[in-house]
Parts: structure tokens; sequence; C-alpha cells
């Protein structure tokens, strides 16, 4: 292959950076987001909501966002609300829920809600696209059941909002609206998330994976 290959390519160097190179680009994209500042956040965390429909809660929500969830559904005055959410990973202490959408439903029933009034749909398991994966799971769910809804409302946590609110869209098509509840998160202050590890890992984690999900071609 080289003796093939020699006459018709030729061996270029490129530079790559060093540590001390990848840790200064590393400052200088977290500097400009701090520019950004609540402006990135707030892009990420669109709370949206629309009339009737549906009452949909992502099953991996901490319990202080499940329970805004029902103050959600007291204020819309829902009938029930639709947990979603796969496979618990193996070696977790709550493995015996089975999923996601599962625990949601018991820790919502826990804080009051009726038992008929919590309705869990697990996900097939699945090692990515895990929040499409809910949203078609959720879709077929309606459609088994005889549902068609005039509209689906999310409740999510801080920045995972915007791109949950475009996976729902794609798995339900333009013709059903979508709407978005973005619960703040508690593990970071909102208005310096710059300032703290876990708000920069969360902020720029779920930037990078709504512009994949954006512009990729995404799952069928």
């Amino acid at each position: 292959m080289r003796f093939l290959f020699g006459p018709l390519t030729r061996r270029r160097q490129c530079r790559v950076p060093t540590w001390r190179g990848a840790a200064l680009l590393l400052l200088l994209l977290v500097a400009l987001a701090a520019g950004l500042g609540p402006h990135l956040l707030g892009a990420l965390s669109p709370t949206e909501r629309v009339a009737g429909g549906i009452l949909v809660v992502e099953g991996w929500l901490p319990d202080y966002a499940l329970a805004e969830a029902m103050e959600e559904c007291r204020r819309s005055a829902c009938r029930r609300i639709h947990t979603t959410g796969g496979a618990v990973p193996r070696g977790s202490a709550l493995l015996a829920y089975g999923t996601h959408a599962e625990i949601a439903a018991a820790v919502l029933r826990q804080l009051g809600m009726p038992p008929d009034a919590v309705v869990a749909v697990p996900a097939p398991p699945t090692a990515k696209d895990r929040t499409h994966a809910s949203a078609v799971a959720l879709r077929e769910w309606l459609a088994a059941a005889g549902i068609r809804p005039g509209a689906v409302q999310v409740v999510t946590l801080g920045a995972h909002a915007r791109r949950t609110r475009l996976l729902y869209q794609k798995a339900f098509g333009e013709t059903v609206p979508i709407g978005i509840v973005a619960v703040p998160s508690r593990d970071f202050e909102a208005e310096r998330w710059w300032a703290s590890s876990e708000g920069v890992r969360v902020v720029m984690a779920e930037g990078i994976a709504y512009l994949y999900a954006r512009f990729s071609p995404g799952p069928d």
C-alpha cells in the first residue's frame, strides 16, 4: 500500500494543542459563554405553555420538579399526568421500579397525586436519543389508547427544555402543538451559572446536544 500510494500522496504535519493550550482554549470558551451569561441559559430554558392537551413529565426529574409538575397540573386543571422515561441503569437502588417513568409515577403518588391521575408510559431501552424514544413511546401509547391529543405540554428541568420541545415536536409532528415548562435547576445559581462547574457542565452540554438534535438527521 505504501508503494502504491507513496507517489500519489504526501505527508503533512499539523499542530495540536498541548494540555496547557487545551486548558487555555477551554478557558476562552468559558469566558465566551460567560459573556453570553443568562442569555444562553435562558435560550435553552424556555417556558412556553400551550392551551389544553395532555400534561407530560420527564421521569428523571428530581422530586422538587415533580412537585412543580403537580402545581402545573392544578393550574391547568389537567385530568392526569403522563410520566415518561426508559430503563433504570443496572446497579441503581431504584432498579425494582424498572423505568424512570414508573419511578416518577410513584413519587407523584407519594406527593399526593391520586393513583388514577398518574399514568406511567415507559420507553424501550436505548443507548441514545432517549428523549426522542420517550416521546415516540408516548405517541404510540396514546394512539393505542385511542387518544388524539390536541396539544402536548411537557414539564422538564432547566436547560433541557429547548431540546425536549424540539424532540417531542419531531416525534408528534407539526400538527400537534408542543408546550414546554422549564423548572429551574437548584444545582446552580441561574444568574451566574458560569461561576460553578455544574452550571458550566449542564449549559455547555445541553447547548451542544441541542445543536446536534437540531441539525442532525435524527432518528426516524
